[in-house]
């Protein structure tokens, strides 16, 4: 009886044993296929009030409104991570070790909800056995070409440099409230070939970890604005730091900035997009030298810039892409350059030292009206967008307004550097 049961014992040792590590052994760009058991990996998609265009480098912002918030092709990584099915954490050991289901990429299409392709047609399967979880993140160009993954205490992640032009999101895949319900005691089994089969597939809702702040142009006064253009605009962030994709705590995710001294926080420049879809500087297309201008603007046949303010009363000029920033913080340095070559009657500017300056500004958080609904804000926060008006007198006089627009709505705010003059250039 002894020998039975010992016999009993370690037949069902090896069988667990089995079941439980039958995906250690798989290298990571392989999958389970093939036989009647077999589950595919549907994943889909939620696009985080996004929209853009698909380029090569820097697509800029992923983020627009009503029709518009829908994928185009960006690529995804996806990764996932054996979990325990009686709890639903994450194993903290197999984000850190080599034991990753796979790293794939995923191509998020279109619509605003998608189900991702995989990279070059693939076919992907859940394990037989086993539950995972998924996580995914998109950082256009910002961690490099071939970004490399470092661990920390339970998390995944990769280091990276931002210049105004990527969008850095993540996901994880979870369940809907309904769902939970629908499956009970099964939930934390979720995902796997078994919730799979019961029609259970990972859905991920990608967040923005950054602050968008858009640009306009407006006229004022009666002073012919119209002659005076955005050279260029640039914000004061931080801009290097760890994107941390994998974890098993929510309070370890998101974009964990480097320290820096205030005073080496560099400028992060707005930019535009080319007509290949390149992200690029506002004046990259501007070859004019002074020497070419004329005595009247009628007879100048070059550009002499491409955001001009808007006539006076008219509706302001959008100024580039949006630009991305670290979120987090109470304020932002903002320098303005713009240019006047030619007064309101479109004579020639004769004093050289008129015809271009710069605008040192401040937007605080201070000065945020926030939603009836919602409390005073106390910092400029993630996935939260602030469009920002410059308005211009002339080459005499300057204001600034900011209201928040898409992404989410937190307030507005209303600048009027006229009254401030700790700025004041010297």
């Amino acid at each position: 009886m002894k020998r039975f049961l010992l016999y009993a014992m370690m037949t069902a040792g090896v069988l667990a044993s089995c079941s439980q590590g039958e995906n250690d052994g798989l290298p990571q760009d392989d999958s389970v296929n093939g036989g009647t058991d077999a589950a595919p990996i549907l994943l889909s998609a939620v696009a985080p009030s996004a929209s853009v265009e698909a380029s090569t480098r820097s697509a800029g912002t992923v983020g627009g409104k009503g029709d518009a918030n829908v994928w185009s092709g960006q690529r995804l990584h996806i990764f996932a991570f054996q979990k325990d099915a009686t709890t639903g954490e994450t194993y903290g050991d197999k984000i850190t070790g080599d034991k990753t289901f796979f790293d794939k990429i995923g191509i998020a299409a279109s619509d605003n909800e998608t189900i991702v392709k995989w990279e070059n047609d693939q076919t992907l399967y859940f394990p037989r056995s086993g539950a995972y979880d998924f996580f995914g993140y998109y950082a256009d160009d910002a961690l490099g070409a071939n970004p490399t993954y470092e661990t920390g205490t339970n998390t995944l992640y990769a280091n990276f440099t931002i210049d105004g032009s990527q969008d850095l999101m993540i996901a994880k895949a979870k369940l809907s409230t309904e769902q939970e319900a629908a499956l009970g005691d099964d939930k934390y089994k979720a995902y796997s070939a078994y919730t799979a089969r019961k029609g259970y597939q990972p859905a991920m809702t990608f967040e923005h970890l950054l602050t968008r702040l858009t640009f306009n142009i407006q006229g004022a006064g009666n002073e012919g604005p119209e002659n005076v253009y955005v050279k260029s605009i640039r914000v004061k962030s931080r801009n290097t730091g760890k994107l941390v994709f994998a974890y098993v705590k929510d309070t370890d995710k998101g974009a964990v900035f480097n320290q820096l001294a205030q005073e080496d926080i560099p400028f992060l420049y707005l930019q535009e997009r080319n007509e290949k879809g390149v992200m690029q500087a506002l004046d990259a297309d501007i070859t004019f030298t002074e020497d070419d201008l004329t005595e009247n603007i009628t007879d100048f046949k070059g550009t002499i810039g491409k955001y001009h303010a808007s006539a006076t009363g008219a509706k302001p000029n959008p100024v580039g892409e949006a630009l991305l920033v670290e979120p987090d913080v109470l304020s932002y340095d903002i320098e303005v350059d713009v240019v006047q070559y030619y007064n309101k009657n479109g004579g020639i500017i004769t004093d050289l030292g008129q015809r271009k300056k710069t605008y040192p500004l401040t937007l605080n958080i201070a000065n945020v009206n926030p939603p009836a609904d919602e409390p005073k804000p106390t910092k400029f926060e993630a996935s939260k967008s602030y469009d920002i008006t410059v308005k211009v007198n002339g080459l005499t006089d300057i204001t600034l307004t900011a209201k928040l627009g898409e992404w989410k709505d937190g307030g507005s705010i209303v600048f009027d550097p006229d009254n401030d003059f700790s700025n004041d250039v010297k």
